[in-house]
Order: structure tokens, then C-alpha cells, then sequence
């Protein structure tokens, strides 16, 4: 028996009235790394929304938890204002999920694709912390001050609660 949807949906443009204008928008490579069988479905468009996201809202300080890879991460950098800051969080490379492994594919370097230089990267503050552990005081520093906060960190129970 399939149950119906009881949470509401909208488009993107719906929610934020012209985040779809004609702007360039800009993402990373790092999603060729995947093969057809390993790349989580919504990946792509996730990236572009995110992309959009930044590039319509303008926020001065972005707040990441889940770094992984860095794929949004890139994005947030790459599409927010030239003097933004952005904030990455993840666990200890010893508390990765699988989950966390498999977006890595295999690679251990959190943040990779903002690791190259690129016109964003001087931007993004990474912090790291062990799991059930305070937020590092760096960003405990900057509470009330963030513009937008994207949560992408950990799709278990135990890491979302």
C-alpha cells in the first residue's frame, strides 16, 4: 500500500520568487567522479539548487554541517558574494558513516573539492568535531550571525537526533 504524501510541496521558484533568473551558476566537477551506479540520484540537482540558492539570497555568512567531499561546500563558496564566509562542519574522519565513505568514494581528504584552489576557497573556515561533542568554539563564536545554515550531516538516526 502506497501512502500518500502529507507534506506539503512547492517549487523552488514558489518559495523563493526569482531564485530561477538568469544567472550563471556554478558547481563542481567532482560529480564526474561518480560512476552511473554510485552517484546519489539527486546529487546533481542538489547542487544546482544550492548553487541558486546562494546566488539569489546573497548571505554573508554560510553555516555547512556535513562536509564530506565538499561538493556543496564548493558550491556555497563558489555562488555566495566575494566577501562571504563560509563555515564547514563535519565529524573526525574516525566517526565517518558509510554513508559519508561512499559521497568520498574511498577518499579519506574531507573537503577535497575545495582543497584546489579556486576563486571561493579562501573563504570557507573547516572545523571538525568528535560526534556528540560540542560545536567547535569557532563556530559557537558566530551563533545568531549566520545568514543561511545548510544541514546535510549524517542521514542515521543517531547523527540526525
Amino acid at each position: 500500500m502506497t501512502l500518500p504524501n502529507t507534506i506539503p510541496t512547492a517549487s523552488l521558484g514558489d518559495l523563493f520568487p526569482g531564485v530561477d533568473g538568469m544567472h550563471p551558476l556554478v558547481v563542481s566537477g567532482y560529480l564526474f567522479r561518480f560512476r552511473p551506479e554510485q552517484m546519489p540520484a539527486l546529487l546533481p540537482h542538489e547542487q544546482l539548487v544550492m548553487a541558486a540558492l546562494v546566488r539569489h539570497l546573497r548571505p554573508r555568512r554560510v553555516l555547512e554541517f556535513g562536509t564530506a567531499a565538499g561538493q556543496t561546500t564548493y558550491a556555497l563558496a563558489a555562488n555566495a558574494p566575494s566577501d562571504a564566509e563560509i563555515f564547514t562542519v563535519d565529524l573526525l574522519p574516525e566517526a565517518q558513516n558509510d554513508y559519508t565513505r561512499q559521497c568520498m568514494l574511498g577518499r579519506s581528504e574531507l573537503g577535497a573539492c575545495f582543497a584546489q584552489p579556486f576563486s571561493g576557497g579562501g573563504r570557507i573556515v573547516q572545523a571538525l568535531r568528535r560526534a556528540g561533542a560540542p560545536l567547535p568554539p569557532e563556530i559557537q563564536a558566530m551563533a545568531g550571525r549566520f545568514d543561511l545554515i545548510h544541514v546535510d550531516g549524517d542521514h542515521g538516526y543517531a547523527g540526525v537526533r
